[in-house]
């Protein structure tokens, strides 16, 4: 067969299988909707570190619940209670640095859901003198709006 004619060949079956593209070490595809999510999730640790929450709170939706898991109420946080929460547990944080590694992504139309492993290691000086550190397994969830996603739950 000759080269052009087989590299032409290739290039139909590669384009007829539906090639995917996975983000680089991991089994996520590659698409606009999980690019954007990403994107939303990094944007989402930057803010963590500098303390933006400002920048925090305009990533989340307005439809933002999150029960932490409990029964208690007492830990629940909604959109309006951001802006209360947030500048009370993250002031009194220093030195932080938050590595988050996306594991999976779930895309279920305009709803989808990020697995991810997290360190976050920090100071809390008011506390304590020893560094502290954190590290799960979480998931967020997302909701579409326009073009972009939205946070719906996980912080």
């Amino acid at each position: 067969m000759k080269p052009l004619l087989f590299a032409s060949l290739c290039v139909l079956v590669a384009g007829a299988s539906g090639c995917i593209h996975y983000f680089p070490g991991t089994e996520i595809p590659e698409n606009p909707d999980t690019t954007a999510i990403k994107t939303v999730m990094e944007k989402y640790r930057s803010a963590v570190e500098a303390k933006d929450v400002g920048a925090i709170i305009a990533l989340c939706s307005e439809q933002y619940r999150d029960d932490a898991g409990t029964i208690q109420t007492e830990d629940d946080l909604d959109y309006a209670s951001l802006r209360d929460v947030l500048p009370r547990r993250l002031g009194k944080v220093q030195n932080a640095s938050l590595y988050m590694e996306l594991k999976r992504i779930d895309v279920q139309r305009d709803q989808a859901i990020a697995t991810y492993s997290y360190v976050w290691r920090y100071r809390l000086p008011s506390l304590t003198s020893h560094p502290e550190s954190d590290s799960d397994i979480m998931q967020m969830t997302f909701k579409k709006v326009g073009e972009g996603w939205k946070i719906t739950r996980g912080l």
